[in-house]
């Protein structure tokens, strides 16, 4: 629905550690210290390296795939040319969330105060 200005600062969440992945019907939700919270109601991608990443739709079975995020840290996070999220971790993993939904949010992040929404 709305698509991320590739300026978008997400300096605040480096450094960041996982500490909890929670699935629910419509959205996969990673928390992590500082009062991070990310929610993704869409696609998303994860690997261990760039490209390929496996792409998934958000269907509920896909959130397993972000369980091996648990106990790593955010080493850097950008908007992506498309409007999404890139998350690269410590471990060497990367997480791209898609803002590709014209009708609804894809993903939101959350710390204290702030709220992005894409």
């Amino acid at each position: 629905m709305y698509k991320l200005d590739r300026n978008t600062d997400f300096s605040f969440l480096a450094g960041v550690h996982i500490d909890q992945i929670c699935v629910s019907t419509g959205a996969s939700t990673i928390a992590g210290d500082r009062q991070v919270v990310i929610k993704i109601f869409g696609g998303f991608a994860i690997g261990q390296s760039r490209p390929p990443l496996k792409r998934f739709e958000g269907e509920i079975e896909d959130a397993v795939a972000l369980f091996s995020l648990l106990g790593d840290g955010i080493k850097s996070a950008n908007a992506a040319v498309d409007g999404g999220l890139e998350l690269a971790f410590d471990s060497g993993t990367v997480l791209e969330i898609f803002s590709d939904n014209d009708q609804y949010e894809c993903f939101t992040v959350e710390n204290g105060d702030v709220l992005v929404v894409a």
